[in-house]
């Protein structure tokens, strides 16, 4: 009868000598999955708090980016040729197109302050929105 080796297969029938080997052959390789398993936890965990780092220096690293996004959107606002429309030039282009789109007036007053008052400065198309709003029984279009 051969005695039991780790990477042969266990002999039958089975020996106190063998059944003894078997035994602290398996006593050893259970630490030895204890140790591993313990190394892999400790690895996932240490990979968990450099995710958790990094990932927080990304975020705020964006929180940044968007500041400073924001800050160059206005910057180039403020640089711009052209600021605003003029209230004429805002007149004429809601006047050309109250005809084919009725609610562009109010759609667009919404805008800005600017916008609104000129919008309600043009009472026609004001006027003519509130008789619609009158003969739809109060419901807008």
């Amino acid at each position: 009868m051969a005695p039991y080796t780790p990477n042969r297969p266990l002999p039958e029938p089975p020996t106190q000598a063998t059944l003894a080997e078997a035994r602290r052959e398996l006593t050893t390789k259970q630490q030895s999955v204890q140790t591993l398993s313990d190394r892999i936890r400790a690895a996932e965990e240490e990979l968990a708090r450099t995710v958790a780092i990094a990932k927080g220096g990304i975020h705020e690293l964006e929180k940044e980016r968007d500041e400073l996004q924001e800050q160059v959107a206005h910057t180039l606002a403020y640089v711009a040729p052209i600021r605003r429309l003029p209230h004429e030039l805002l007149r004429y282009i809601f006047l050309l197109n109250f005809e084919e789109y009725p609610c562009c007036a109010w759609v667009l007053s919404a805008v800005s302050s600017d916008v609104h008052g000129t919008v309600h400065s043009i009472s026609s198309i004001i006027g003519v929105r509130r008789v619609d709003l009158i003969h739809n029984g109060g419901r807008h279009p």
